[in-house]
């Protein structure tokens, strides 16, 4: 008997057991939500949210937050800038007295980076109400007395 056809069977046997996979794949598959949604802040204070990235298929690998649209005079701090859903992370926004009076949307998003360039970006929004602790204050104060005797 040859040796050839037992040649040919290990390298067929080779071929089918240990076929070279390609290591793309597809972008990670995750959602993003805030809780709450909105918040409302005075100036000079801070407000705290949470974002939570969740899987919704596909094996888990970080993703990096970046946050648009920050207004003047508002600062951010976040307990991480990566997760790996389902994750949260805690966002804070320190409201300086300088930030302006205003309802501010910010566009927080959610980046998948793979190197193979399969990539996924979500984007939610968040309403930051900043308000003015002392609107008002004079107005609805009974501090200002007029003298209402005659001389």
């Amino acid at each position: 008997m040859s040796k050839l056809p037992l040649i040919l069977i290990s390298l067929i046997a080779i071929n089918v057991f240990f076929i070279p996979t390609n290591n793309a794949h597809a972008a990670l598959d995750f959602t993003l939500s805030a809780f709450p949604a909105t918040g409302q802040v005075d100036k000079g204070q801070s407000i705290s949210f949470v974002v939570t990235a969740t899987l919704t298929g596909s094996p888990p690998e970080p993703i990096y937050y970046g946050i648009d649209d920050l207004p003047n005079g508002v600062n951010i701090s976040q307990s991480s800038p990566t997760v790996t859903p389902t994750a949260s992370t805690i966002i804070t926004l320190e409201v300086t007295n300088a930030a302006q009076i205003a309802t501010n949307i910010l566009h927080i998003t959610g980046k998948d980076v793979e190197t193979d360039g399969a990539n996924k970006t979500v984007t939610i929004t968040y309403a930051l109400n900043v308000t003015d602790p002392y609107a008002g204050a004079i107005a609805n104060s009974n501090w200002l007395q007029t003298d209402s005797s005659t001389s």
